[in-house]
């Protein structure tokens, strides 16, 4: 891993550390697998995964903090935990990998991750679960996940 390695909102390894921490946290049961490799450009190598999330109190207390302070976030709450369909599958980029110079012994030795990120759609899992806009607006505001799966801890 380089050590200025970026990840969402912060760079270097401290960054990636609390990134865990947070997913460690929030979700108990987290699954994460490989799914392909990539060519890049500039002889870059991209690694994709999927992730499976479930919606379970822990995420609800560290993601959506601000749904435990009033009446109303207390409710959507309990609506999210209770539906049937609780688990979000989303695909990552989870590592953008420069490749070492052509010539070397092992290429995976000169390896070094650069970035870490994700991506998935949350809105639609999240509309379908909570049935309006509004809902939707009120358990987004203030998170820690956007919808565009990103975590926005710094």
């Amino acid at each position: 891993m380089a050590p200025d390695v970026i990840v969402e909102n912060g760079r270097g390894v401290e960054a990636v550390l609390e990134y865990w921490r947070f997913v460690s946290l929030s979700q108990p049961t987290f699954e994460i697998r490989a799914a392909n490799v990539e060519q890049g450009p500039e002889g870059f190598i991209v690694a994709k995964t999927k992730t499976k999330v479930v919606l379970c109190e822990e995420m609800l207390r560290h993601a959506f903090p601000k749904l435990g302070e009033s009446e109303r976030g207390r409710s959507l709450a309990v609506k999210l935990l209770t539906s049937d369909s609780r688990r979000v599958e989303s695909r990552c980029s989870a590592g953008t990998m420069k490749k070492a110079s052509p010539g070397r012994a092992s290429v995976w030795k000169q390896t070094r991750v650069l970035s870490l990120s994700s991506e998935s759609d949350w809105m639609t899992p999240m509309l379908r679960l909570l049935g309006n806009a509004e809902d939707l607006a009120f358990v987004f505001d203030g998170a820690y996940l956007t919808l565009d799966g990103r975590l926005n801890i710094d």
